[in-house]
């Protein structure tokens, strides 16, 4: 499987100005990308997800959905909701993940 980057999430939906991804073997790009974000006036900003409260509530989801006293376990996020994509050769999982409207969890 190809990585195209180290976080896909944080670059598909937080992005410039706060996500930046440069292909570090090409010593050109690393410079420009620099210089754009010296020059790039960023105003603070915390995604939900990344708050105290996103998390939180993502704890939440995974406690309240567990019952580890039973002996039958049931899944969550339910198995329905679960898909399987099998892409090209080469192609990374956020594409293929993408190209189907979903959203990469691998």
């Amino acid at each position: 499987r190809q990585i195209i980057s180290q976080h896909p999430y944080a670059e598909q939906f937080i992005s410039k100005p706060y996500v930046w991804t440069v292909d570090t073997a090409n010593r050109t790009n690393v410079q420009e990308a620099l210089r754009s974000i010296l020059n790039t006036e960023v105003i603070p900003f915390t995604p939900q997800e990344f708050t105290c409260v996103g998390m939180l509530k993502r704890v939440w989801d995974y406690i309240t959905r567990q019952n580890f006293c039973s002996k039958s376990v049931p899944t969550w996020p339910p198995e329905s909701a679960l898909r399987v994509l099998l892409g090209p050769l080469g192609q990374s999982c956020v594409s293929v993940c993408q190209h189907s409207s979903l959203l990469c969890e691998p």
